[in-house]
């Protein structure tokens, strides 16, 4: 999804009836009226501005798939025939994935930690039915401290099951069964979640340690990796360019979508065993560490601090 707020190097915007580049923007580049007292108000706000995002881009969809015209003033094809394309498509939308790296790390444990935003002054989007949660390497900064915990559905369960399009609130009875098969008795509406990170970002001590404890306190079916080797830009193609990759980098790419399909297309708890992952075939060598390697110092940071890295190899992940 192409978030339109700001966070990424450049987009396309609408912007007073015309469409604009909209570039990156810094905190130091934001002026406030009355400014917020949240440590990181610009990413506040675009967390917020990124759920709508989401919901609505669900809502059309769902819309979309199940032919239903009414897809709203925000939603505009270039040719009928792509709009075509996914009009009845065999698409099940209310088994959903959720996935993002970094800053949309953030905003999926946003969108799972929280209520809906509201459509209306009255009204509030449906939840959207998450089955599965894939995070890469999730910078929590933005988040309130301590959390994130899932959201808990005691009372608006009843309201949420409701999937957007009128065909389905049709079978608004077994939409609702699809959401309470992923809430627990106390109304907490734990999807499985799977967070590979960075050896980068895992060395970052303090902020490991709450991913951890997020991670933990999750629900049964919550994993944490660490991809030994990588770095944050590691889940990205960047590195993987013609002239600008190297095998190093391609071979963690194919580490992460190993993990990440096992993941996804086994739902028991022992998708992450050597024995599964051996019996893909990708033939993408993984091994399986059960206790993190010896940190040894490498560096000094520009503060003086210590650098370290994790005594190991590509292709070794620790399973926290």
């Amino acid at each position: 999804m192409e978030h339109r707020d700001g966070t990424m190097p450049s987009c396309i915007a609408p912007y007073k009836g015309r469409h604009r580049p909209l570039l990156y923007i810094k905190e130091s580049e934001v002026t406030w009226m009355e400014k917020p007292q949240d440590a990181l108000p610009l990413r506040v706000d675009q967390l917020n501005i990124r759920q709508h995002e989401i919901y609505t881009t669900y809502t059309a969809f769902t819309k979309l798939v199940h032919q239903d015209t009414n897809l709203g003033p925000s939603i505009h094809f270039s040719t009928a025939d792509i709009k075509n394309t996914w009009y009845d498509a065999p698409i099940n939308v209310e088994d959903i994935c959720l996935a993002g790296h970094s800053f949309g790390g953030c905003t999926i444990f946003s969108i799972l930690s929280s209520k809906p935003p509201m459509i209306s002054e009255a009204k509030l989007y449906p939840r959207i039915p998450v089955r599965d949660t894939l995070i890469l390497d999730p910078w929590l900064e933005p988040l309130a401290s301590p959390g994130p915990t899932p959201f808990s559905a005691v009372g608006v369960v009843d309201n949420s099951c409701a999937v957007v399009s009128d065909r389905l609130n049709e079978n608004s009875e077994s939409n609702g069964n699809v959401l309470n098969d992923m809430v627990d008795k106390t109304g907490h509406n734990f999807s499985r979640l799977l967070v590979i990170n960075s050896e980068a970002f895992t060395l970052w001590t303090s902020h490991f340690e709450r991913l951890a404890e997020v991670v933990k306190n999750w629900g049964p079916d919550a994993r944490l990796i660490t991809l030994l080797k990588s770095a944050h830009t590691s889940f990205s193609d960047y590195h993987v360019f013609p002239f600008i990759g190297n095998k190093a980098s391609v071979r963690l790419i194919d580490i992460i979508a190993k993990l990440s399909l096992a993941f996804l297309n086994n739902p028991r708890n022992s998708w992450c065993s050597e024995e599964d992952l051996k019996s893909d075939e990708s033939n993408v060598p993984v091994e399986i560490l059960y206790t993190m390697p010896e940190k040894v110092v490498i560096g000094k940071w520009e503060d003086g601090s210590n650098r370290h890295k994790l005594v190991g190899e590509i292709g070794q992940v620790v399973l926290h």
